[in-house]
């Protein structure tokens, strides 16, 4: 197909999202990538995390750019995520300095990654008291897969019908 154009632009975010088809997915590009009849007229853009498999692949023959957000991009977003919180009431803090403490941790571990702050928020909301929240604090998850097992560990606290709700997925949006 893309050999009807003069040319073609090819941007894929999350491939590091793909579940268990991520090295098909990876090949395949590769092998699209190679590809000398469509090579000068296709630019391919691959967004992802930094994850071995993907790195190992692509680096050679592929030019890396790393981008993450800047602290203060981070900063802003905590800030304003945790002032929409509190706003809604869905966050109610008794001792405003926990709000700093809040924002200083979820910079500090964030690690260019809103997703893992949005999470980090979320969990806050749903923590009872300050004191909780200090303690949770000082027990974040490092990574996104660490924040999401945490998740599913608290799914896996709950009664056989939420289970079976929760790994039900509407046909139209499986992927």
């Amino acid at each position: 197909m893309s050999t009807l154009f003069n040319r073609v632009y090819i941007i894929i975010d999350g491939l590091d999202e793909c579940d268990n088809e991520v090295e098909e997915n990876v090949q395949c590009l590769l092998a699209l990538g190679r590809d000398s009849n469509i090579k000068k007229q296709v630019n391919i853009a691959l967004l992802s995390r930094d994850e071995v498999f993907i790195r190992e692949n692509f680096e050679i023959e592929f030019h890396v750019v790393e981008i993450e957000a800047h602290t203060e991009d981070i900063q802003l977003y905590v800030a304003s995520e945790l002032e929409q919180r509190i706003g809604s009431g869905r966050l109610r803090i008794r001792d405003m300095s926990l709000r700093g403490h809040i924002i200083a941790e979820n910079v500090e571990g964030a690690k260019g990654m809103f997703r893992w702050v949005a999470c980090q928020l979320d969990y806050m909301c749903e923590l009872l008291t300050d004191g909780a929240r200090r303690k949770a604090l000082n027990q974040l998850p490092p990574t996104l897969p660490a924040t999401y097992e945490r998740i599913l560990l608290k799914v896996d606290a709950h009664s056989e019908q939420v289970k079976s709700l929760v790994k039900k997925q509407p046909s139209s949006h499986r992927i």
